[in-house]
């Protein structure tokens, strides 16, 4: 029996402790529930930049069609102020606009004359006269009255087939055409088949009318209008030709469709008048036309819009290419940290509850400390919303949606007394209101990038920064935002937009991410160098003569040693950059010089690259100065000479140039490499970012330098960008201001 229960505690010590097993426990839910907020959190950051960029189509598109719209408006100017107008009149007015290259899309502007029945014969008999001897009123047939195209331009091609074509002939045109006419308004006909339609590339089409009055005649109301009827002027337009103008400065990542007079409850494949996708790729069409109606993304908006008196129905879906730019890397690695925290914790708790007295102390330590641990995670649960912002420059009054009352506190107060809760609420405040919620560590640095955006040296207002709550606590947020109206004549900042986003969680994971990886780049750093010091002593002999193999294996060994220690030194950068323990010691100094240095200084590692270096200045900055730490700016060329030199191929020539731009000077480093991938750009400064992931890459790096070089040049007061053509190599580049 006594035997029995020695085997029985024997066997009871290999078992884990029920405190061991509830911090893994502990740890693993903490974990998980951290892991999907973080992609929650992921997917409202990618929705954030999918209805900005929603938001910048649908301005294209409005914006666009007005100024098409400005363009009949001033013909209908151009025939009140001349009273008249004549075929070469017009044939002029037309080519003064330069309609391809200033307004892409439209197919012809003309003016169509109205024609009573009793008028049909002298009007036909006027245009020949004219030279057109084979004119006449198309399709043929007897009608109340005729709506015939006169004046077309550019009158060639396709568009003479609409010379002398009766808008009165087809029920859409004609509707559009009274409607005009009633109400002296610009309308919009439906969708439709031109004229100018051949048996290729036959688009959806659609046309604009203003009607134009008798000089003089009354026209207050639909009958004196009807009465006081000269004609119309109008715009054609092929959809899809129309659109490629529109979206030509757009960003591919989200496509649009539009639907002709729809509710959005209900989409009709037969309204649709453009599938950017089908106009774009036509060996996508049939498959998209199957479908009946457009396909939807991961992300998808309808919006409305009125052209012309017509309802058109926007909708707006995410492409694969803006689908896999969510960062998957984030949720990993919080999951990953969380996983090994928890068994670190577990491992801890286990190993010390040997004994009844060190298991129930080291119980209550873990639990005080799964606490602040779970405290700390916790923080990363709620998400990060949106607070749209809208500043007129001119009064300096802002407008902030309901978003920025709850960040600040207002929309979250509870009366439990009363059992009443603060709703979310509109904000109009001012820029100085404003600033004066900013830490005051940062209000220099908002400021000047705000009027780096007006004055358009920058374009695009992006920081991260501090604001008090009405609590007194200080919330992080990142800001963006950029000049949506400028003065036509003066180039001035007129309003400004954006978006205000919560991001203190996520600072605060930052910040746990950053305190993990110090420790463990710190515990690695000792006996890493310790390791590289004793493979140096066997390469070097000490331990007797080495076979060849024995060299190579030794070699190889260093070799990932070596790459191992610049992972770390680069981590730690990052941390003292992140922490702001990093030194920076400016001072005036020759960029010239300092450029020549840091190309003398990587030749070797160019030269076993196998690449050459060219130091090109433009005439004239040799003796520009600027003021920074000479070191961290060394750093700064050393990462863009090695990537330079890393992704050019042997034989091939890295361009270093220094470049004066107005009160700031640009260093730019191009490479004659196979370039940036698309998808890749949008995350290519950030931490462990490579463009060839995989196990099998055959460009070494930690993933690290492009991170550094952005903090270094910003701590520096300057910016850092790239511009790539895939095939054609990568120029990299930093701007700093000029003593």
């Amino acid at each position: 029996m006594i035997q029995t229960k020695i085997n029985a505690f024997a066997w009871r010590r290999y078992l884990p402790s029920p405190v061991a097993v509830l911090a893994l426990l502990l740890g693993l839910t903490v974990t998980w529930v951290a892991w999907r907020t973080a992609g929650h959190e992921e997917r409202r950051d990618a929705q954030t930049l999918f209805e900005e960029r929603v938001s910048d189509v649908r301005n294209a598109v409005k914006e666009q069609m007005n100024a098409y719209d400005q363009v009949l408006r001033g013909a209908a100017g151009f025939y009140y102020g001349a009273q008249s107008i004549s075929r070469q009149e017009w044939r002029a007015y037309v080519e003064s606009l330069q309609i391809e290259r200033n307004y892409p899309g439209i197919q012809a502007l003309g003016f169509i004359q109205y024609v009573p029945a009793a008028e049909k014969s002298r009007h036909v008999l006027a245009v020949r006269a004219e030279g057109f001897a084979d004119y006449a009123i198309s399709p043929r047939g007897a009608r109340a009255d005729y709506a015939p195209g006169v004046y077309i331009e550019p009158f060639s091609g396709r568009n003479l087939r609409a010379f002398g074509f009766d808008a009165m002939s087809d029920e859409v045109r004609r509707a559009a055409l009274a409607q005009a006419r009633d109400s002296g308004e610009l309308i919009s006909t439906g969708k439709v088949t031109l004229v100018q339609e051949s048996g290729d590339d036959i688009q959806v089409g659609f046309l604009t009318y203003l009607p134009v009055y008798r000089h003089g005649a009354e026209r207050d109301t639909p009958a004196q209008r009807r009465a006081a009827l000269v004609g119309y002027f109008h715009s054609t337009f092929r959809m899809n030709d129309l659109m490629r103008g529109v979206l030509r400065d757009e960003r591919r990542d989200v496509s649009l469709s539009i639907y002709d007079a729809v509710t959005q409850e209900k989409i009709s494949p037969q309204a649709l008048m453009y599938d950017q996708i089908a106009a774009e790729q036509p060996e996508r069409s049939a498959a998209r036309a199957s479908a009946r109606v457009s396909q939807d993304g991961l992300f998808n908006s309808i919006e409305r819009m009125d052209i012309g008196g017509r309802h058109w129905v926007l909708k707006f879906s995410s492409t694969p290419a803006f689908d896999a730019m969510l960062d998957h890397q984030y949720p990993q690695l919080i999951l990953l940290s969380g996983l090994l925290v928890s068994l670190l914790f577990f491992g801890l708790v286990q190993s010390q509850a040997t004994t009844r007295q060190r298991a129930q102390a080291m119980a209550h330590g873990m639990t005080l400390e799964l606490a602040k641990l779970n405290e700390r995670l916790n923080l990363a649960l709620e998400g990060a919303s949106a607070a749209l912002w809208d500043s007129d420059l001119i009064t300096g009054e802002v407008y902030l949606s309901k978003m920025w009352s709850v960040m600040l506190g207002d929309a979250d107060v509870s009366d439990e007394m009363r059992g009443t809760i603060a709703e979310p609420t509109e904000t109009r405040t001012t820029v100085q209101g404003l600033l004066a919620l900013v830490h005051p560590d940062e209000r220099e640095f908002i400021f000047k990038q705000s009027q780096d955006t007006m004055k358009g040296i920058i374009p695009e207002y992006k920081v991260d920064h501090r604001v008090m709550t009405r609590s007194g606590e200080w919330k992080w947020i990142h800001s963006r935002g950029k000049v949506v109206e400028r003065d036509s004549l003066t180039g001035k900042a007129l309003r400004m937009s954006g978006t205000n986003i919560d991001i203190s969680e996520r600072k605060l994971v930052d910040r746990m991410k950053t305190e993990f990886i110090s420790v463990v780049s710190h515990e690695l750093r000792t006996p890493l160098t310790s390791i590289l010091g004793s493979l140096g002593l066997v390469a070097g002999g000490v331990a007797g003569p080495l076979t060849e193999q024995g060299k190579t294996l030794i070699e190889m060994a260093r070799s990932n040693s070596e790459r191992l220690m610049r992972l770390i030194n680069d981590i730690l950068d990052i941390e003292k950059i992140e922490s702001g323990e990093m030194s920076f010691n400016p001072s005036p100094l020759n960029l010239g010089v300092l450029m020549r240095q840091s190309v003398e200084a990587n030749l070797g590692y160019a030269e076993a690259m196998k690449v050459h270096f060219e130091f090109s200045p433009d005439t004239g900055t040799g003796d520009i100065n600027v003021l920074a730490d000479p070191d961290r700016l060394m750093q700064v060329m050393a990462n863009l000479l090695s990537n330079a030199a890393k992704f050019s191929p042997a034989g091939g020539r890295v361009v270093i140039r220094q470049t004066l731009m107005q009160n700031r000077v640009r260093v730019s480093v191009a490479d004659c490499g196979t370039g940036i991938p698309d998808e890749f750009r949008e995350r290519i400064f950030g931490k462990f970012a490579q463009a060839d992931s995989s196990d099998t890459r055959q460009i070494g790096g930690t993933g690290l330098g492009l991170s550094i070089c952005k903090a270094i040049v910003e701590k520096s007061g300057g910016h850092i960008g790239f511009d790539s053509e895939v095939g054609k190599g990568a120029t990299f580049w930093f701007e700093l201001p000029v003593l």
